[in-house]
């Protein structure tokens, strides 16, 4: 019994001093029941707890929300918890010595006013910053203050997108994006400086898969190449601008401009490459490449509104490598913006303009090609502006190179091919230089352009074409295609040296007062002979003023009428509108044998007679006798024997020529705004012959089918 109650006693005694243990460790923990908010009490080191209050006793914990007081310096001599928010409103300093230390913020971190987050030099190593949430920096962020000690930061959220804010000094060491996905991004409105340490602004690689997209402020990268793999991005938008000095920027995945601010790289012998899986959107703003622009098999590259200046000659010179390069497997977008290239290349044996065919996809809708941005005069070399375009581009101006030397542009290797309008500017050349050129829009020089015997120049747009400019231009060979419609000024009307080739329709506006005068009468450059007459209306004998008048002729057309290819008319089709009523002796012009092609079709010399369209449902036979064949053909008015003219209506008067007896179809010279068509007409000897003259009164009526006679 006794030895029973031995061992229960003793039995409760152990339990009672196991309990009092426990309690005894207890209340030496702190309590916590929940985060706290650890704020400094003065200067001091992070891993003291004398320099914490609200803690519980301790440093800062996971979780903890801490703030750094003003006037307060803490210096980080340890690696930190997980913190749930850092305030600075004093100055907080990462690393003591050369052990590299790491802050972890899953929260944001804010910087006041007068506040600094920085690395001492005498750190001489790499400290990093883990950042879940949002950086508001209106103080200073002092990432780097020398090339051996630094703070690298890394955006870690993979769920939300995060900011950089406010109106601090903001430099940091080393800038990763870890996202995990490309979609995900980083968000900067403030200035924000990066180190020119190599990588250390690279976006995406695996874990740091993610987007920087700066929406206002400057995002200044210091010299060292940038590389974007293919799961991360650069965008740059709203008011935001991004700089790169002095280096390449090597773009795998996504680059966005679209900004009313800047994009600025390189120092003329720097490039951006968009290789195989680059998306490269050029939207808004101006984009300066101080460089080359490298886009390689499987990139895609859209421009729709930047302004791209690119300039092989800067700081540094280009070396190998063309200026703008489009590989064959690049895939191109052009529908509006404008690419200049300022300067030609300081060394041969490259182009400015490379776009090359092939298995990429090349569209070029709308936008401009600049050489030369009008007021550089830095030398080129010999070589000068070399463009080879092996797809048809959109517009294309050659500017004022103020007298700069090697400053030409020169085709190379490629016919070129515009679907918009070519401009040569006072001071500019382009010389052709054995390559064909066709024109969908405008043709305006004021300029050199120096022509290639036996190449042509062909308009072949679907809407009107016009030509202009304060030079004459000298065309070799000039083609207009079936459904084109090109308006020749009357002063500086080009010339040309063999062929005029007018499938399509040509229109000239001069004024006519008591005089003869010659319309579209193209000669060539040395004044000895033409190589295309369509008309010439004469009132010297009437003495007549019909002020301004517009002659419109469509050429080796199917039918004048509509009636098809077996229509009887000849295939040359006529219009004059004269502004004020008059008498004129009008002389008609077609090709025969000799030209590029027989514009008789098949009628016999002879068998030729003049038409004019007198009101609906009538064509008027105003011919009278026969020429003789490969000759000259006069014909009388027809309305009377004495030759009295014909009176019009208020739509001005409309010729043709068809064979005796054939009384077309009654239809106003179908055609003048005709289908687009393909082809040309063969090179061949031109012979001009006047087939048919007629004397016709040009009367402008009261209105039409008014009709009045005067002799």
């Amino acid at each position: 019994m006794r030895a029973r109650c031995t061992v229960f006693f003793r039995s409760r005694v152990v339990i009672l001093a196991t309990a009092v243990a426990v309690a005894a460790v207890a209340a030496a923990r702190p309590h916590r029941a929940s985060a706290n908010t650890c704020t400094s009490t003065g200067t001091g080191s992070w891993n003291t707890v004398a320099t914490w209050s609200g803690c519980g006793g301790t440093v800062p914990q996971a979780g903890d929300d801490v703030v750094i007081a003003a006037a307060h310096t803490v210096t980080v001599d340890v690696s930190t918890n997980a913190l749930a928010s850092l305030s600075v409103d004093g100055t907080l300093t990462i690393g003591n010595n050369s052990t590299a230390r790491t802050v972890t913020v899953t929260g944001d971190l804010t910087i006041a006013s007068g506040a600094t987050v920085q690395v001492l030099t005498t750190s001489n190593n790499n400290h990093e910053l883990s950042l879940g949430g949002n950086l508001s920096n209106a103080g200073t962020f002092s990432g780097e203050p020398d090339a051996d000690s630094e703070i690298r930061i890394t955006f870690s959220n993979t769920s939300v997108n995060q900011t950089v804010s406010g109106a601090g000094t903001t430099t940091f060491g080393r800038v990763n994006v870890a996202k995990g996905s490309q979609s995900l991004k980083v968000v900067c409105t403030a200035n924000v400086t990066v180190s020119g340490e190599a990588n250390d602004f690279d976006l995406g690689d695996g874990t740091d898969a993610g987007t920087w997209e700066q929406s206002a402020g400057t995002l200044t990268k210091a010299a060292s190449t940038v590389q974007i793999t293919n799961d991360g991005g650069l965008i740059v938008s709203g008011s935001g601008s991004f700089t790169l000095s002095d280096d390449n920027l090597d773009v795998d995945g996504i680059l966005t401009v679209n900004t009313s601010g800047t994009f600025a790289m390189g120092d003329g012998a720097s490039s951006l490459n968009a290789t195989t899986n680059a998306v490269v959107t050029l939207t808004a703003g101006a984009v300066d490449i101080f460089g080359r622009f490298n886009a390689t098999a499987g990139s895609t590259t859209t421009i729709t509104g930047a302004t791209i200046r690119i300039d092989p000659q800067a700081t540094n010179n280009l070396g190998a490598g063309d200026v703008v390069n489009f590989a064959g497997g690049a895939n191109v977008t052009m529908s509006g913006g404008s690419i200049t290239i300022v300067d030609p290349k300081a060394a041969n044996g490259d182009n400015e303009v490379q776009i090359v065919s092939g298995g990429g996809s090349k569209s070029f809708s709308g936008g401009t090609i600049y050489l030369g941005d009008g007021t550089s005069t830095t030398a080129g070399s010999t070589d000068a502006f070399r463009v080879n375009a092996g797809v048809p581009i959109f517009n294309l101006t050659i500017r004022n190179q103020g007298g700069g030397t090697n400053r030409f542009v020169d085709l190379v290797m490629n016919d070129l091919d515009l679907n918009g309008s070519l401009v040569i500017e006072s001071g500019g050349t382009l010389q052709q230089n054995s390559r064909d050129i066709n024109v969908a829009g405008d043709w305006t020089n004021s300029g050199t352009f120096t022509r290639t015997a036996t190449f042509d120049v062909t308009f072949d747009g679907t809407g009107t074409q016009t030509i202009a400019g304060s030079s004459t231009t000298g065309f070799a060979d000039w083609f207009i295609v079936a459904g084109a419609t090109v308006v020749v000024p009357a002063a500086n009307q080009p010339t040309a040296e063999t062929n005029v080739s007018n499938q399509g329709t040509l229109i000239q506006t001069r004024t006519v007062n008591a005089a003869s005068v010659a319309f579209l009468d193209v000669r060539n450059a040395a004044d000895s002979a033409s190589t295309y007459r369509a008309v010439v209306v004469d009132t010297t004998g009437s003495g007549d003023n019909l002020g301004s008048t517009t002659v419109t002729v469509r050429g080796n057309t199917v039918s004048c009428t509509t009636t098809g290819a077996g229509s009887p008319d000849a295939r040359r089709c006529y219009s004059i509108a004269p502004s004020s009523e008059g008498d004129a002796v009008v002389t008609l012009n077609a090709f025969n044998a000799g030209g590029p092609f027989d514009e008789r079709n098949t009628i016999a010399d002879a068998n030729l007679r003049v038409y004019q369209y007198t009101g609906p449902s009538t064509w008027t036979n105003i011919s009278s006798g026969a020429g003789s064949a490969g000759g000259a053909f006069s014909f009388n008015s027809g309305d009377t024997a004495s030759g009295e003219p014909i009176p019009i209506s208020g739509e001005g008067i409309h010729f043709l020529l068809a064979a005796t007896g054939a009384s077309p179809t009654a239809v106003t010279l179908a055609g003048l705004s005709a289908t687009a068509g393909a082809g040309r007409a063969p090179l061949a000897a031109l012979g001009l012959v006047v087939l048919a003259l007629t004397t016709v009164g040009l009367r402008r009526a009261a209105g039409p089918g008014a009709a009045r006679r005067h002799g």
